[in-house]
């Protein structure tokens, strides 16, 4: 109801706040945060999104936290790109994988951030230790 959508607009308007202020990776669980204000109300997700790439053009801090996938005792955390990402959201999957190639292009850029970021090219879950497929196990 109208308590749902005022609490959700909260959510959003903070969530920008702290991305504004450059606080919002210091706050715990910064991808739960994105996962609620993203997949809960999807009309807030663009608005989300843009004050992500102004605030960090490269979006690799969003990469680390919100692909992340899985936990596995044998290859540790691995990342792939949110099916619901595309399917309850205003957001460009399509504009996320070519951001991904360019990112790549850096030849500096080490795991897990290197596995986040060609989980979302590949198409398939990836550990960030060393890239292997995260569903070989």
């Amino acid at each position: 109801g109208s308590k749902r959508k005022a609490a959700m607009k909260k959510l959003a308007e903070n969530t920008i706040s702290a991305l504004d202020a450059g606080t919002f990776w210091d706050r715990s669980c910064p991808s739960r945060i994105l996962w609620t204000t993203i997949l809960t109300e999807p009309k807030w997700a663009p608005k989300v999104f843009a004050a992500l790439k102004v605030n960090e053009p490269n979006l690799d801090q969003f990469a680390l936290e919100f692909f992340k996938y899985s936990y596995s005792s044998i290859g540790g955390q691995s990342y792939a790109l949110p099916k619901e990402l595309g399917e309850k959201t205003k957001i460009n999957v399509n504009d996320l994988v070519r951001h991904a190639k360019r990112r790549l292009r850096d030849k500096t850029m080490q795991f897990p951030l290197r596995a986040a970021w060609q989980s979302i090219v590949d198409g398939k879950a990836l550990y960030g230790a060393d890239g292997a497929d995260a569903r070989s196990y």
